[in-house]
């Protein structure tokens, strides 16, 4: 039997697989252990990269879903064919450092206790360029992950139950007869539901930031608007599903009691096309601040980010309600167009000023 096993859902990653899974071969770890490649039905040849590829020093086993399932289905498939004590998740867009298995490994042995979860840490690699949004959200913005927040050794609750990089031992996941619940299809909450199920069985997640791996996934303003839009979207179902989440997911619940408590005032006319130009022209200002800083873009960044999430979480609520579109009128009204006002006021200097309005922004927006 092998020591670890590493799961690792795959889809339309041949550009850069095999580079991963070499850095699996020059993992420094005395012991043989196993990759799992869950490949969800890719549209390139993945599949056929994982199939070719003859790794070293590890065992690599690799199935293929015949339609696209999400990570959640993926990686079940990849805890049922996993036969080690203790499982890392791992995500097809993380590089593993050298002591990457190792430093899991000898973790679990350090914490013994079966409720014991190791988190390890992603960060930006080197190699690739990042921009101001980037470093926001895994910054002091944390829109992606926390680790900016949190200390070595350091225990978390089920938030934090990132499966881009954490281990847990694989008698204790058997204590759930469901793994991740494949209702979330899209990657966002997935873990975080299975997290919360694990925690009331005693589920404990420690931190452990020299256990590195390097996140090769470039994000944009509009790829992480969408990340977040869909984000939002599964925070409803998780709450919907558990509602023990919200006293700690409440900042939804505060922001839609807000809201309804303007319901009985908004205007009797209102344009749902104007505040999706709105929230288009608020995520095109933040674009452009990727790789032009300013003092004040952190701000921006957060309020137009979160704006988006909770546009997602908005749509899944009241999608079939009559009250929908205005419900995403008075959100527009309380929190991005404050957010811009406010933006504008706090701007570095006048040279900001004029660069924004040469590229049209103070048409589109002011």
């Amino acid at each position: 039997m092998n020591k670890i096993s590493v799961i690792m859902p795959c889809y339309n990653r041949a550009h850069d697989l095999n580079r991963v899974l070499s850095a699996y071969d020059n993992q420094e770890f005395n012991s043989r252990f196993e990759v799992i490649a869950i490949d969800d039905a890719s549209s390139d040849n993945t599949f056929d990269l994982l199939m070719s590829y003859k790794p070293k020093n590890y065992d690599l086993k690799v199935f293929r879903h015949q339609s696209n399932m999400g990570p959640a289905a993926a990686r079940n498939t990849g805890i049922s064919m996993a036969d080690s004590p203790i499982l890392i998740f791992v995500g097809d867009d993380i590089l593993p450092l050298r002591n990457f298995v190792s430093g899991h490994y000898i973790a679990h042995q350090k914490y013994r206790n079966e409720t014991t979860a190791v988190l390890g840490k992603v960060t930006w690699p080197p190699d690739m360029p990042s921009n101001n949004l980037m470093r926001h959200i895994d910054g002091n913005g944390a829109q992606q992950f926390s680790y900016y927040y949190m200390k070595e050794g350091d225990t978390y609750d089920f938030r934090h139950f990132y499966t881009c990089n954490i281990s847990v031992k694989r008698d204790f996941l058997f204590y759930e007869t469901k793994w991740f619940d494949t209702d979330f299809i899209y990657a966002a909450f997935e873990d975080v539901e299975l997290g919360y199920r694990l925690s009331k069985k005693g589920l404990e997640i420690v931190y452990q930031p020299q256990i590195l791996g390097y996140h090769y996934h470039y994000h944009t303003s509009w790829s992480f608007s969408k990340r977040q839009y869909k984000s939002g979207v599964m925070s409803y179902l998780l709450i919907k599903k558990h509602p023990g989440t919200i006293c700690v997911l409440n900042a939804q619940v505060k922001r839609l009691f807000n809201l309804l408590l303007h319901l009985p005032f908004a205007q009797k006319s209102y344009s749902v096309d104007f505040e999706e130009r709105m929230w288009k022209n608020a995520i095109r200002l933040i674009s452009y601040f990727e790789s032009y800083p300013n003092k004040t873009v952190d701000y921006l960044f957060l309020k137009v980010l979160d704006y988006s999430y909770y546009n997602g979480f908005i749509d899944a609520l009241f999608k079939e309600k009559s009250i929908h579109s205005k419900i995403r009128y008075i959100h527009y009204k309380q929190y991005l167009r404050p957010a811009i006002k406010y933006f504008y006021r706090e701007i570095a200097n006048e040279d900001d000023k004029k660069i924004l309005l040469q590229h049209g922004f103070g048409d589109a927006i002011v």
